[in-house]
């Protein structure tokens, strides 16, 4: 039996059971490190919050959560634990880094300018977290991420790229990755494997905000799986979404035409934003609320069931392939 790399060890693939393969329990914009004088994240306050969050993804049916939370946004390994602990899910963590535009590029783009061989060093940073360990502790990421920018992929994030391919092919660990407003999916799919990741250990990120189909079975015809990973999200220009029964109506399609086999779900929720807590605006707040765990299996599943999509489909996106996909 394959194994998985959680953040409390090895599991079987068995052992998987419902998963999201998207989500964050703390995450925060590069930059909100500077911010520690105000009213930031306390673990003695804060612990408690995100246990609970895990214990709804459990009473949701969940056995299994994939926090996709990179190093520069804030990635906690420790927390993780302790949450996936406490809460008794399992947790599986990633080694990456953000896109351009998001992300802190200055400490690669640095190194690079004093003579550092960086395609090297991001693949070591790669293989050292999925082999060794995260941060000089035994717990390994259970897969890598890759992250690109709105209707482009630029030279930055192409290192990343590069070095996760490789590091994927080396190490058997997949590739998940962030397409911001669901745009390069495709141009990702293709340069990942054209540096050699195996199709089926990629995961083309938060595919559900594109409702062109035929756009979507352009990326899946290249024999990789995509993520319906934001529902839950909607009605809030930045994210740059559609609504939860537009993504219901353009899955029960690719599903109908025959693509459960490369199709998995999530939310994207962030329990937690790192750094200064946020002042809403009116909308904010309407968008905020809605990002819940509750939108796949209250919302989403129902409305799949009533399309004619058979459980088996359902079954597929949630259960098998992410056991297939993370082994």
């Amino acid at each position: 039996m394959a194994t998985v790399h959680t953040v409390r060890g090895p599991i079987n693939t068995s052992e998987l059971g419902f998963t999201s393969m998207h989500e964050h329990f703390v995450y925060g914009f590069p930059g909100h490190q500077s911010d520690k004088s105000v009213d930031c994240f306390r673990e003695a306050r804060d612990l408690p919050i995100l246990i609970e969050e895990a214990r709804l993804f459990k009473s949701l049916g969940y056995d299994t959560l994939v926090d996709c939370t990179v190093s520069d946004c804030g990635r906690d390994h420790l927390l993780l634990k302790k949450i996936s602990e406490a809460a008794g899910i399992n947790i599986i963590c990633v080694s990456g880094w953000y896109a351009e535009m998001y992300a802190a590029p200055a400490y690669w783009i640095g190194r690079a300018s004093m003579g550092a061989d960086i395609d090297r060093e991001i693949y070591d940073m790669f293989v050292t977290e999925a082999e060794k360990g995260i941060g000089f502790t035994d717990i390994k990421a259970g897969l890598l991420k890759v992250s690109t920018s709105f209707n482009e992929i630029t030279e930055y994030e192409l290192h990343f790229m590069k070095a996760a391919a490789r590091a994927s092919k080396d190490t058997g660990r997949p590739i998940t990755t962030h397409a911001d407003g669901s745009t390069m999916g495709l141009e990702q799919a293709q340069t990942l494997i054209e540096y050699g990741a195996d199709p089926q250990s990629i995961l083309i990120g938060h595919m559900c905000g594109c409702t062109d189909t035929d756009y979507l079975k352009r990326i899946l015809a290249l024999g990789v799986n995509i993520g319906f990973d934001r529902f839950g999200i909607e009605g809030f220009d930045f994210m740059q979404t559609p609504t939860d029964g537009e993504r219901v109506t353009t899955l029960t399609g690719l599903l109908k035409s025959g693509y459960a086999d490369q199709i998995m779900v999530g939310h994207d929720t962030v329990r937690i934003d790192l750094g200064r807590p946020f002042r809403l605006s009116p909308a904010a707040q309407k968008f905020k609320d809605h990002t819940t765990p509750r939108i796949f299996t209250e919302f989403a599943v129902p409305r799949l069931l009533e399309n004619g999509v058979p459980q088996s489909d359902i079954d597929k996106m949630t259960r098998h392939n992410p056991a297939r996909f993370l082994s």
